[in-house]
């Protein structure tokens, strides 16, 4: 964590030219956050061939404190494969949540089921003209059996935020910030909507 927010910590090697102002722009952070991490008093010191400890901003999950991957962090523009493989994970740019799916023929392994009641892991549900329920990636277990873990999410655009519904093993909700004034956001529900529907 940096401040309040879930980061990955990038290594960055500076090229001869660059300034601390100018990489801290580049990953969208600040310069201030910059040199605290590295210990730089003066931004004027930056040699060629430094490393720098950069942070990433990470997407917010709702994957449960007991989960065998409880400290999964992925920034925007990359995924991450989970859960023995059976889990592909991504971060969602105009929502900042993680975003999962079952994968394909990856795993070696048999993948148990990712499923929220009768709901896949990564579809969604109309509940009415302004709420939604997402199937939500929460982790998984391998203590007795290999368990991967769901958490239902309900969506409400109108009210601006994502609460989540009651389930046991599910930790923390994912909270997903849809606002009706973004349409990129919009857009963004609409297709997991829609996606849900061509799975079914």
């Amino acid at each position: 964590m940096v401040g309040p927010d879930p980061v990955v910590h990038y290594a960055h090697v500076a090229v001869a030219g660059s300034s601390i102002t100018g990489i801290a722009t580049a990953f969208g952070t600040t310069e201030d956050t910059l040199m605290k991490l590295n210990g730089i008093t003066d931004s004027k010191s930056l040699q060629a061939g430094q490393v720098l400890d950069v942070p990433l901003k990470a997407c917010s999950s709702s994957i449960s404190s007991t989960s065998l991957d409880q400290n999964l962090r992925v920034p925007n523009g990359s995924y991450v494969l989970t859960a023995n493989n059976c889990i592909q994970c991504s971060c969602s740019s105009t929502t900042w949540q993680l975003i999962c799916g079952p994968t394909q023929g990856i795993s070696s392994l048999v993948c148990p089921a990712a499923k929220c009641g009768d709901m896949y892991l990564g579809n969604t549900s109309s509940n009415s003209a302004c709420d939604g329920t997402l199937c939500s990636y929460a982790g998984y277990t391998n203590s007795t059996s290999f368990t991967i873990l769901t958490n239902l999410t309900t969506l409400s655009v109108c009210n601006n935020v994502a609460s989540p519904i009651s389930q046991p093993k599910a930790s923390s909700a994912l909270r997903l910030r849809l606002g009706l004034s973004s349409w990129s956001n919009l857009l963004f529900l609409f297709m997991l909507a829609f996606s849900a529907f061509i799975v079914k």
